[in-house]
């Protein structure tokens, strides 16, 4: 299991430092949209992973294709697939929110 809490920490250093120079609203909205991606997979990723790997067409995919019939490590293979498309999936998600809340907030305020 990766240990997330060294990567909160370097990028909660980070934003305090570039929110120190830019502003608080941009680096909040920054903030949320890297951390909380990393949150859903903490949470979600070995679900989903238990999930992908009992399914029948990954089942197949490993009987069926030569190499990798004798592929060391196929659980961590498909724990570290699901967890990046998990990771990209849910940034566009909030980025998507992020950004429909940003524009709301700059009507807001002229």
């Amino acid at each position: 299991m990766i240990d997330y809490n060294i990567i909160f920490g370097l990028i909660l250093i980070t934003v305090v430092i570039i929110g120190y120079l830019n502003g608080a609203t941009t680096e909040l909205i920054k903030v949320i949209r890297l951390y909380l991606p990393f949150v859903v997979v903490y949470f979600i990723g070995g679900p989903i992973s238990r999930i992908v790997y009992n399914l029948n067409f990954i089942k197949q995919l490993f009987q069926n294709v030569k190499f990798m019939q004798n592929l060391p490590y196929r659980n961590t293979i498909v724990m570290l697939l699901c967890s990046i498309i998990i990771y990209f999936v849910s940034y566009i998600i909030i980025r998507i929110i992020t950004s429909i809340i940003k524009n709301i907030l700059i009507k807001e305020v002229i």
